[in-house]
């Protein structure tokens, strides 16, 4: 994903660059397969990286072309939580506490 004034969006090359991204890790497709439950390929891979005690509030992607397939997270970190809420902006939010390398 690239984030500039236009806004955020996928591209297939680096916006400074003009290179092609890299091909997605193996380690990925291979949790793809084992987690999604989908019969297509993932075709995208975004990855964030964050100093450590920055913080990201809640959101929703919804730049899928298609809302059926499923969008696999996965957070490695020292340690810290993730928040989860449902599909509308109030109510209820759930707490994951991750105290090891990762979760999927």
């Amino acid at each position: 994903m690239v984030s500039d004034l236009a806004g955020y969006r996928y591209q297939a090359s680096h916006p400074e660059t003009g290179k092609a991204w890299p091909a997605m890790p193996e380690v990925l497709l291979d949790l793809w397969a084992h987690h999604a439950g989908y019969p297509h390929p993932p075709e995208a891979c975004l990855v964030n990286f964050y100093q450590q005690g920055a913080k990201m509030g809640l959101h929703q992607d919804k730049d899928e072309e298609d809302f059926a397939a499923p969008v696999l997270s996965g957070l490695a970190w020292r340690h810290g939580h993730l928040r989860f809420g449902g599909a509308a902006r109030v109510g209820k939010t759930e707490t994951l506490n991750c105290p090891r390398v990762m979760c999927w």
